[in-house]
Parts: C-alpha cells; structure tokens; sequence
C-alpha cells in the first residue's frame, strides 16, 4: 500500500537504505554498471535488500562533471543503460 500522508512518506523515505557511490555502490548496482547480467541475477536472488537500495553520487567526487548528482536504485540503472545501447 503507498503512503498517502506527508508523515507516511517522511517515515519511509528515512527508511530507505543509500549508499555514497564513491564510497562503495552495491555489489548489485556495479554488476549492472558492468552488464553482469548474471551476476546481477545472482547478487539479487541472494541479497534482495540491495533491489531496493539507492546508490547516490554527490558530484564532487570521482566524477567528470561537477554537475554529475544523481540517485538511482538498481532497476534505473538498468534502465539508463538500455537506453544508451538502443
């Protein structure tokens, strides 16, 4: 069910896990970012938390643009990717 009050969505936003992409994305978004399919098959049937955790870039660290801040879960990532490639 979505939350549907602004204390709802606060509580679940604060919830969600993130991890700092220059700090160590998911074994899960890397093997995206690689086209590991199978591995990223295998890492999200052993570890399914990591579906659903987002990896974020601040901009200011290992990045060609300063303007580069992103946050993403796994399933944009595949999705960014498909688009590059059509």
């Amino acid at each position: 069910m979505a939350p549907s009050t602004m204390a709802e969505i606060q509580q679940q936003e604060s919830s969600e896990k993130e991890a700092l992409y220059h700090e160590g994305a998911t074994p899960l978004f890397l093997a995206i970012e690689e086209t590991d399919w199978r591995g990223a098959l295998d890492i999200a049937e052993d570890h399914p938390e990591q579906v659903r955790t987002w990896v974020r870039s601040t901009g200011t660290t290992n990045t060609t643009f300063t303007w580069s801040m992103w946050r993403r879960l796994p399933i944009h990532e595949v999705r960014r990717l498909y688009r590059c490639i059509e």
